[in-house]
C-alpha cells in the first residue's frame, strides 16, 4: 500500500517538474524569436548600409560633375591637377560609399554572433531543464520510495560485536559472517 505523504511527494515534485520544463521551454522560444530577430536585424543593416553607400555614390557623382562643370566655366582645361583633383574627388567619394557598406558588414555580422549565440542559448536551456528536472523526479522518487519502503536505521541489522568490523566489506545476516 503507497503512503499518501509517498503519493504527495511525488505528484508535487511531477508538477513542479512540469512547471520547470514549461518555464524553460518558453525562455528558449524567447531566446529563438530574438534571435529570429536579430537575424533581420542583420538583414537590414546590409540592405541600409547598401543604400547608404548608393547615397554616397550618387552624391559624389554630383559633385563631380559639379566641378567638371566649376573647371569648364572657369577655362581650365582638365588635365594635370584639375584632373588629379577630380580623381581625388572620386576615390574619396569610394572610399566613403565602401566604408558604409563595410560598417553594415560589420554590424549585420554582430547581429548574427549574437543570434547564434541565443539560438545556442535556447538549446542550452532547454536541455538543462530536462535534465534538472529529470534528476530532480528520480531524486524525490527515489528518497519517497527509500522513506517508505527502506529500513530504518533502529530496525536494520547491524553485525553482532563478535564480527570484526572490516571499511568495505559488509556483514550478510543469517551468515553470522562477512560477505
Amino acid at each position: 500500500m503507497c503512503e499518501p505523504t509517498l503519493a504527495l511527494t511525488v505528484a508535487s515534485t511531477v508538477a513542479s517538474t512540469i512547471g520547470t520544463i514549461r518555464q524553460a521551454s518558453s525562455e528558449a522560444a524567447a531566446d529563438r524569436y530574438n534571435a529570429a530577430v536579430l537575424e533581420r536585424n542583420a538583414v537590414l543593416a546590409r540592405q541600409q548600409a547598401a543604400a547608404e553607400a548608393r547615397r554616397i555614390r550618387d552624391a559624389g557623382a554630383r559633385a563631380l560633375g559639379q566641378q567638371r562643370v566649376a573647371f569648364g566655366a572657369s577655362g581650365v582645361a582638365v588635365e594635370g591637377t584639375p584632373l588629379d583633383v577630380l580623381g581625388d574627388t572620386a576615390a574619396t567619394i569610394e572610399l566613403d560609399a565602401l566604408t558604409a557598406r563595410y560598417g553594415g558588414e560589420v554590424e549585420a555580422a554582430n547581429h548574427r554572433a549574437r543570434a547564434a549565440a541565443l539560438r545556442s542559448q535556447a538549446t542550452a536551456t532547454r536541455r538543462n531543464a530536462l535534465y534538472g528536472a529529470g534528476t530532480s523526479l528520480l531524486l524525490t522518487v527515489g528518497r519517497a520510495a527509500h522513506r517508505t519502503f527502506g529500513t530504518s536505521s533502529a530496525s536494520a541489522k547491524k553485525p553482532p560485536a563478535s564480527v570484526p568490523y572490516y571499511p568495505g566489506a559488509g556483514y550478510l545476516p543469517g551468515t553470522g559472517g562477512l560477505y
